[in-house]
């Protein structure tokens, strides 16, 4: 005898919404050393991840973002090329000795400068799972903070985009506002932010869901 008290056409049309993220539907593919934005990524675990836990999105700031420290370090590197080809503008005389530890010790310091920016922008990543949300902030290489919290426990999703630059080039802030006991959460110029803000608004309800049917 059928169920009459059960609307079929409700609970197929739920499970329809659930699975309209494009995101969800994508092929597992690795990461490149460069990418900002990865669906479905592999090769990618982080501490106290569950056996079942299955990474959504990786993430991290847009490339774009790069591009200050990139024309600095190549400002920096063309300094002392000035010098050679203007040895007027040297107000006294050096060694030829003297100039190489000098010039030496300066593209040491160009070097660690790139380095350490490309570092924080690698290693400053966020990550999207059927669980939870983690955000890696790295101030320089000797400190860094991680952020959690569970996808039940967003309040609400939304994304902010400054300026020409921003939305030319798609990215922007994703601020997640979680539970009042917990601090909330963002993930910082990220690429695609509203394709990233409609992913968690969409993972909410199939967490909680998800909850009731085990209860």
């Amino acid at each position: 005898m059928p169920d009459i008290f059960v609307n079929t056409k409700t609970e197929t049309k739920k499970q329809e919404t659930e699975n309209t993220n494009p995101i969800l539907k994508e092929v597992d593919q690795e990461p490149g050393i460069f990418s900002a934005y990865c669906p479905s990524p592999t090769g990618i675990h982080f501490a106290n991840q569950e056996k079942s836990e299955k990474l959504i999105l990786f993430l991290r700031r847009h490339f774009i973002t790069n591009f200050v420290w990139i024309f600095y370090t190549f400002i920096f590197l063309l300094i002392p090329f000035i010098f050679l080809f203007l040895p007027n503008l040297i107000p006294f005389s050096i060694s030829s000795q003297y100039i190489f530890i000098l010039v030496s010790f300066y593209y040491i310091l160009v070097f660690n400068f790139a380095f350490t920016k490309f570092m924080v922008w690698f290693y400053h990543v966020g990550i999207v799972t059927q669980k939870r949300l983690l955000d890696l902030d790295i101030d320089n290489i000797l400190h860094y903070h991680l952020s959690e919290t569970n996808i039940e426990d967003v309040v609400d999703v939304s994304y902010t985009q400054k300026g020409f630059f921003q939305s030319f080039f798609d990215y922007g802030d994703v601020p997640i506002q979680t539970e009042a006991l917990k601090a909330n959460f963002e993930f910082e110029q990220t690429p695609h932010p509203a394709t990233v803000a409609d992913l968690v608004t969409d993972l909410r309800p199939q967490v909680k869901g998800a909850k009731r049917n085990v209860t």
